[in-house]
């Protein structure tokens, strides 16, 4: 895959996502040049996507390829329209990266306890850090993340949004595409995302 481009081209517009998905069902020399467009036009912002996560050069390199792959032998079963592709194909992305941390994570039970029971307390305090800095950093983000849980539960197409845009880190243009909205009506939309979460999130601010 690293052959067929090697710089990030402009995003592919609406106009053109129909012709590359049927492109990538077709298989042979359309589906390659189908690959050479998404690729082109995607394959920057999914390594810096990695990398801004903590991935290495080489694994964010490795992620990449792996995520193609797994969009041209999967394609097949993509049912949506062409305007829900890349929703799907960045499903694909992320997932890839999750894998991956999955089985470096070591498995280890919560319910377990441990040898020495300030265990858990330790490895909370960074080294050379103020330990209840640490502890009120930790609940600030214990309650952001048990409100963000509460609006999905809520608000699922609306925190998806948000997630695609703070953690996915994809551009306007993008959550446009998307949305199957123009810039501005996904500019608004977002505001009313952000208004609809705060006070899922205003006990956190008493922390």
């Amino acid at each position: 895959m690293r052959e067929i481009a090697s710089e990030e081209g402009s995003a592919l517009d609406g106009h053109e996502l129909p012709a590359v998905l049927k492109g990538l069902k077709a298989g042979g020399r359309e589906q390659r040049s189908a690959v050479a467009a998404l690729y082109t036009s995607h394959a920057g912002r999914i390594r810096g996507f990695y990398l801004r996560h903590g991935a290495s050069a080489a694994d964010a390199e490795e992620w990449l390829q792996d995520s193609f792959v797994r969009v041209v032998s999967g394609v097949g079963n993509f049912r949506g329209e062409p305007v829900q592709f890349h929703g799907w194909f960045w499903a694909i992305v992320r997932n890839r990266m999750i894998d991956a941390c999955r089985r470096l994570k070591p498995q280890v039970s919560l319910d377990q306890p441990d040898d020495d029971d300030d265990g858990p307390l330790l490895r909370l305090v960074a080294e050379g850090s103020d330990p209840v800095e640490q502890l009120e950093q930790t609940s600030l983000e214990d309650c952001v993340r048990a409100g963000f849980k509460a609006f999905a539960r809520a608000h699922p197409d609306r925190a998806q949004c948000l997630s695609w845009l703070t953690v996915d880190a994809l551009d306007t243009t993008t959550l446009a595409t998307l949305l199957g909205r123009t810039a501005g009506a996904t500019r608004e939309y977002l505001s009313q995302c952000r208004k609809k979460l705060k006070p899922f999130l205003e006990p956190c601010l008493a922390l």
